[in-house]
């Protein structure tokens, strides 16, 4: 009976949401923290973003200087601040001139997975969809041939917007849901294809 139970467990935990597997965010894999005024969420380049509550404008930027198994640590130059995610403790620390290194922000949501401010390139059955330069995604056939061409519109936490103007077309790559959505004259948007692999 102890072997069924373990099973299934495994099982659970291999499928995790959506069939994919995830790992606890840790020191080196954390992408996205949430703190109760807002959040702290990794771009390209080693760029932290940081968010207000409801506002997709970025209030601060930070620069990842380095990881360790349970914490990532930042450095604010404008405001000579150091930060230190400590996912052991689930709590985030501030350092700055006269003031060391204290626990400021609970951590209350942590995730591991490639999100919206993050990815360049997600793979579907049948192709993939590529950014080759800031603001410029290449659309892949199954057989690795450059198709159709988009020009970047925006990010949030979860999802790329895209925008093929030759087509009148608009898609949302939604990195929550794995999906990529379609909409154009007369298509409200809509999920098209999932999204098999990312990065």
């Amino acid at each position: 009976m102890k072997f069924v139970h373990m099973t299934a467990a495994l099982i659970l935990l291999i499928s995790g949401l959506g069939g994919a597997a995830y790992a606890d965010p840790n020191g080196h894999t954390t992408n996205f923290v949430r703190f109760a005024e807002g959040t702290f969420e990794r771009t390209h380049g080693g760029v932290w973003l940081e968010f207000g509550n409801g506002n997709n404008e970025p209030r601060y930027t930070w620069r990842e200087t380095h990881r360790d198994e349970w914490s990532v640590y930042l450095r604010d130059d404008s405001r000579e601040m150091n930060m230190q995610i400590d996912m052991h403790r689930n709590w985030i620390g501030l350092e700055w001139d006269g003031h060391p290194m204290q626990d400021q922000y609970p951590i209350v949501e942590a995730d591991a997975r490639i999100n919206g401010r993050l990815v360049t390139r997600v793979d579907f059955d049948g192709g993939a969809f590529r950014m080759t330069r800031p603001g410029r995604w290449q659309e892949f056939n199954a057989a690795g041939q450059a198709t159709n061409v988009f020009r970047e519109t925006g990010r949030d936490a979860w999802s790329v917007y895209l925008r093929d103007q030759s087509r009148s077309m608009d898609m949302q790559i939604d990195m929550h849901r794995n999906w990529i959505r379609l909409a154009w004259p007369g298509h409200d948007m809509a999920d098209q294809y999932r999204i098999t692999a990312s990065q």
